[in-house]
């Protein structure tokens, strides 16, 4: 881990499954739940099938979108990366590096989410949607809109 540069997303990855089971699981339980999403996969069928499921056990889907400004968002990936942490460990300290995310892979992810929430809107797949801007360091995220489905 202290040599790949890339070991953050083999956990990134993996953590993420295992929170998606248990978001399925606590759906079924009848919990409450946050599903926290880029929204930025190319899998459109993947945000379906959860909002299917959650509507299925009686839910209501509520959309809450930060938006960033791109070069804010870079940058603030960018600063991520170059971020590390120090961990005690019996062979001595070991620095876990930070999670490195390319800016070209900001910018495709800003564009797909884009495209997505475009999509979702028109087909009526959120109940409600509210967008904020997050790009302002040090301050509360601002909401830009709301909208409920009729």
């Amino acid at each position: 881990m202290q040599q790949d540069p890339n070991w953050g997303t083999v956990v990134h990855w993996t953590s993420s499954l295992l929170a998606k089971e248990l978001m399925k699981d606590a759906l079924r339980s009848g919990c409450d739940v946050v599903y926290d999403s880029s929204m930025s996969t190319p899998d459109r069928q993947r945000y379906q099938d959860f909002v299917d499921l959650a509507r299925s056990q009686g839910y209501r889907v509520h959309a809450m979108i930060c938006e960033v400004d791109l070069n804010k968002s870079i940058e603030r990936a960018e600063a991520r990366a170059n971020k590390s942490l120090l961990l005690d460990s019996p062979q001595g300290p070991l620095k876990l590096l930070g999670r490195r995310v390319t800016a070209d892979y900001v910018r495709e992810c800003s564009g797909r989410l884009k495209d997505n929430l475009t999509v979702f809107q028109a087909a009526g797949f959120f109940d409600h949607v509210s967008i904020f801007d997050n790009s302002v360091d040090g301050q509360p995220m601002r909401l830009i809109s709301s909208s409920k489905k009729r």
